[in-house]
């Protein structure tokens, strides 16, 4: 719960009579908040569903006012950095480069450099991924990255030329509820997790390869599930990336899948455009 009460008193003297004396200021601030740290990005996600990059940089300039060293202040200036170029996304790079040269924390300048790299190298492309059971990502046939952290979006680097190309995302069965979130950033646009990607379990066939024929297979549908965070993964460690755990959507299995055994496999394939 985020709630507490707030009062005012007011009272009055029969005769003149020196002031009644408050409480220190601290006595008198609103309780802590046990919640609040670990509620940062379900904070933050829901602005950006709503286009209001203004208020998610408000946010968190509230909280690096209160929590100036808190353990993710230095990814969450990072982030604040991309929503400061998001009107005017010309002026990135340039900002990213101070934001390096503030920052110390060693994730923090990761993060930025690829966001940096990304926008400075028309080639780049950047590839998150999370999960809440063991996921493994085939782009084109070769596996390029794997999750199951629930509380961390992984984010990779990688070039993609123009041209047709598949990703395939292959996961291990867990109790409900089981959900798989990826996001591709390219220059040409962006590919992300939706209820349209097609899916089945245990597929047989070489289901990795750009070549193979996935038009037997079922489409999610639906509206997917929400992802995280979510119960019981109410934590999500805060990165930079902004629009993309905002913008995929969490897919879990409509297939049946009573079994448990296996893999169930999400795949989508997908263009770049030439420059």
């Amino acid at each position: 719960s985020r709630g507490w009460i707030e009062s005012l008193a007011w009272y009055y003297l029969a005769e003149p009579a020196a002031a009644v004396a408050l409480p220190p200021a601290a006595e008198r601030a609103p309780p802590p908040d046990a919640a609040g740290p670990e509620g940062v990005m379900l904070h933050l996600l829901n602005y950006e569903r709503f286009g209001d990059y203004t208020g998610a940089l408000e946010f968190i300039d509230g909280i690096l006012m209160k929590q100036p060293e808190q353990p993710f202040a230095d990814v969450l200036r990072v982030r604040r950095t991309v929503y400061a170029a998001r009107m005017e996304p010309d002026r990135l790079p340039g900002l990213l480069h101070e934001t390096l040269r503030a920052v110390t924390d060693e994730e923090a300048r990761r993060q930025a450099r690829q966001l940096l790299n990304f926008a400075e190298q028309p080639q780049v492309a950047l590839l998150g991924l999370n999960a809440n059971m063991p996921a493994r990502v085939f782009l084109n046939g070769e596996v390029v990255l794997q999750a199951g952290t629930p509380d961390q979006f992984v984010v990779m680097e990688l070039k993609l030329p123009p041209g047709r190309h598949v990703l395939a995302l292959q996961c291990q069965p867990r109790p409900y509820p089981d959900w798989v979130q990826l996001h591709l950033r390219t220059h040409g646009g962006d590919v992300y997790t939706a209820p349209d990607w097609r899916h089945a379990v245990n597929p047989p066939g070489a289901w990795w390869l750009p070549g193979y024929n996935d038009a037997d297979w079922a489409q999610v549908g639906g509206s997917g599930c929400k992802g995280p965070p979510e119960e019981p993964y109410l934590v999500l460690r805060p990165n930079a990336f902004v629009d993309t755990q905002s913008r995929a959507v969490a897919l879990r299995p409509t297939v049946d899948w009573t079994s448990r055994t296996g893999a169930v496999v999400y795949r989508r394939v997908f263009e770049v455009p030439e420059d």
